[in-house]
């Protein structure tokens, strides 16, 4: 009799929990947080607009402000654009300068050292300052202050040695004291300039009025004593060689020509004496030789 197989009952057990990836972390911080999520994604949206209109806004101002700058230069009339830059010049260093520039140009000495001064003190680390500044030692010379003005000068050489402003300030400085009636220290001046700045137009302007100057007046005082010095120098040079020379001549003469003592023969003098005991009247002599040197 066939027995009756008895089948177990399979029990099925949990499979264990798979790893979860980066992505099914996120989707479970956004569920437990929604609000904290969706705020961020918003406040970055927002941030992207932001920028994006912060920069099409920058460029249509810049875009304004160059239209408005070069209109200001249309005009042929020096107000004209004094006034159409006057408005630039409160936010833009380059318009304040070329205001005061152009103020300068048409002869309004005291709009021009406005600018210049405010352009200094507005706009300490724009490029356009050290010129500003000899615009106005330009200024105080135009009025005949040559000592502000060398103030200005020397300012830009101390402050600002590196720029190109500065290579061109010993000129100045010349003409300033040239103006003032110093003339040997616009002559130094002007020599300076033709080293601080070689080969260029104003090492040559500062040669041609060193040259001006010097044909005016003559050679300073310095120069007079170091040509006097070197006249002196050669003349002691030329000494010393003709004393050099001589007595080379006297070293090179042969021995032969020089007569020793031994070699001379003595002289024979005779003297005519009386002989003893005989008066002057007698005739006989005694001749004596006496050898002499």
């Amino acid at each position: 009799m066939a027995t009756k197989v008895k089948r177990s009952t399979a029990i099925e057990k949990p499979l264990p929990d798979a790893p979860k990836g980066d992505w099914h972390d996120l989707a479970d911080r956004i569920a437990e947080n929604p609000l904290l999520y969706v705020g961020a994604v918003l406040f970055v949206i927002v941030a992207a607009v932001a920028g994006w209109l912060i920069r099409i806004y920058q460029a249509s101002a810049h875009q304004e402000f160059a239209t408005e700058y070069a209109r200001a230069f249309e005009s042929e009339d020096d107000a004209a654009v004094i006034a159409a830059l006057e408005p630039l010049a409160k936010d833009s260093h380059e318009a304040l300068y070329m205001l005061g520039e152009t103020a300068y140009t048409k002869g309004e000495f005291e709009s021009a050292k406005d600018a210049f001064t405010r352009m200094r003190a507005d706009f300490p680390e724009s490029p356009f300052v050290p010129d500003a500044v000899e615009g106005l030692g330009f200024i105080a010379e135009s009025n005949g202050n040559y000592d502000e003005a060398k103030q200005y000068y020397q300012d830009v050489l101390n402050n600002w040695p590196d720029s190109f402003a500065a290579k061109r300030q010993q000129l100045n400085i010349g003409r300033a004291e040239e103006a003032a009636g110093n003339a040997e220290a616009a002559i130094d001046a002007y020599r300076a300039q033709t080293l601080a700045f070689p080969n260029s137009r104003v090492a040559t302007r500062a040669s041609g009025m060193l040259a001006r100057l010097q044909a005016e007046i003559g050679p300073t005082e310095s120069e007079a004593d170091a040509d006097l010095q070197n006249a002196l120098d050669a003349v002691m040079q030329e000494a010393s060689e003709v004393e050099e020379t001589v007595e080379a001549e006297i070293t090179e003469m042969p021995e032969d020509t020089v007569e020793s003592p031994e070699a001379i023969e003595p002289q024979k003098l005779e003297l005519s004496l009386p002989a003893p005991g005989e008066g002057a009247g007698t005739t006989e002599t005694e001749v004596e030789t006496v050898d002499t040197p």
